[in-house]
């Protein structure tokens, strides 16, 4: 039997039983390889520790710091290396980081422990950054090589992003793994929208920084008749307008439960996402949610929109190529006047998540990854 170890910032533990509140998409297929007597799979989730109570942890705060101003990458080595991550780690044949930053602070295990595999999922490993100084330029490379040596797998969500890293790092080329982020279509289907009229509401969620914010706080100015829902943290300064009812909404504070989100799409006629030029997959788990649910997508055109070739425009989806108010609204409004185009995307959606972004096959897929490194 395998021993497997997901390694995830903290928030997934309180939810993990609660299935009926909570869908499996961030658990990157824990659920199902839990549920496989070929494995026993645990979780490690790595709290914060804003306190250092021992000078051991404080010493180890300091070199976080250092690291991260030389690297310009992030370090979290107080938070993870205390006894109980150790006897968790010690024993597993394969770790699986849900996002690099948590693997960089596992580097010294993964270098000087030959008999742990690890796999880890991007999430801007290699976003470049301008204004960097010079000592972390020149270290900023030499670091990412060596880490890139040292994991056994790299799983890209988006195919941008994965072609930029077989460019720029073509001698790891078997080390890259493109594997499209998926969605527990199961759970999202349960709210599944009906067919009905078309309502005037319209969806807009999302965190990271990849969102275009500010553009979501004022395209509603521009269309007085819709009524819009706003689920985010990130909109701080806004002014109240009467179309536009802001909701406060993160997974992983727990701020709203699947359950209620699902609600929210369903009873949308449209989810938007303008997102601002990224090679990231921003914006996947919401549209694939959303559709999913039966709720057409509308978003903008980005280099880093994780699979091109397969979702087309007014097929399974709706792209916008920029960021002028006017041409989103006269859009908005003409597929809100055309329930039989809304009505195809909406089923052609469905059927895509049901058959290539669903869960069920994302899994058997990390399976024969897994497989392939032990």
């Amino acid at each position: 039997m395998k021993k497997i170890t997901y390694i995830f910032g903290g928030g997934r533990l309180e939810k993990i039983n609660d299935q009926d509140s909570f869908a499996k998409d961030f658990y990157y297929g824990f659920h199902l390889l839990n549920n496989n007597k070929k494995y026993d799979t645990k979780i490690l989730e790595i709290y914060p520790f804003t306190k250092s109570k021992t000078k051991y942890l404080s010493i180890l705060q300091k070199i976080d710091i250092l690291l991260t101003k030389l690297i310009f990458l992030q370090f979290h080595f107080h938070e993870i290396y205390i006894k109980e991550n150790f006897k968790r780690i010690k024993n597993s044949d394969v770790l699986i980081f849900s996002n690099d930053r948590l693997a960089f602070s596992f580097f010294p295990i993964l270098k000087f422990n030959k008999n742990i595999k690890s796999m880890v999922f991007v999430m801007g490993l290699l976003k470049e950054h301008e204004n960097l100084k010079i000592y972390q330029k020149i270290l900023r490379p030499i670091f990412l090589s060596i880490f890139i040596k040292t994991v056994d797998k790299f799983i890209f969500l988006g195919k941008s992003e994965y072609e930029f890293a077989l460019k720029k790092y073509p001698q790891y080329e078997e080390k890259f793994i493109f594997l499209s982020f998926a969605v527990d279509y199961n759970f999202w289907t349960l709210n599944k929208k009906k067919t009905e009229k078309i309502n005037n509401q319209i969806l807009f969620i999302g965190n990271d920084g990849n969102r275009n914010y500010e553009f979501i706080k004022e395209l509603p100015k521009f269309l007085p008749e819709f009524n819009f829902i706003i689920i985010s943290d990130q909109i701080k300064d806004y002014e109240e307008q009467k179309n536009v009812n802001f909701v406060a909404g993160n997974w992983s504070k727990g701020y709203m439960n699947d359950k209620e989100l699902s609600k929210f799409y369903s009873q949308s006629f449209l989810t938007i996402l303008p997102i601002k030029n990224t090679i990231q997959p921003s914006g996947q788990s919401v549209a694939l949610q959303s559709m999913a649910t039966g709720t057409p997508v509308l978003i903008s055109k980005f280099d880093g929109f994780w699979e091109k070739d397969i979702f087309i425009n007014d097929e399974s989806i709706f792209f916008i190529e920029h960021f002028k108010y006017d041409d989103w609204a006269k859009l908005i409004r003409k597929l809100n006047k055309n329930p039989q185009l809304i009505e195809k995307v909406s089923l052609n959606g469905i059927d895509l998540i049901k058959n290539k972004y669903n869960l069920e096959i994302f899994v058997t897929k990390i399976e024969k990854l897994i497989e392939t490194i032990t």
